[in-house]
């Protein structure tokens, strides 16, 4: 069997109907967005119609990297530890 048909694929059990990706794949998306999110002037996130929802990923609207919800509030408490606001990223901030 050739390297590329060994290839570990990746799915997940949660969604059968999405094709696994190739762990490279996954891993070159990974680095692209990890690269948008680094070279984002300012991040800034709205709420969802349905809010916010834990697990699930919020996007950054100037550069559409991806995180975690909680990324999103950590990130949000050092630009307010910072002197900055809070709503200037996400203006349902409290």
């Amino acid at each position: 069997m050739g390297e590329r048909k060994r290839r570990l694929m990746v799915g997940t059990m949660d969604h059968p109907a999405q094709a696994p990706k190739p762990r490279d794949e996954l891993f070159d998306g990974a680095l692209l967005n990890m690269e948008l999110l680094r070279n984002c002037r300012q991040h800034y996130f709205l709420t969802p119609k349905n809010g916010f929802q834990i697990g699930e990923p919020v996007e950054c609207v100037n550069c559409h990297g991806k995180m975690p919800l909680v990324m999103m509030g950590v990130y949000i408490q050092g630009f307010v530890a910072a002197g900055g606001d809070g709503v200037e990223i996400c203006p349902d901030w409290v």
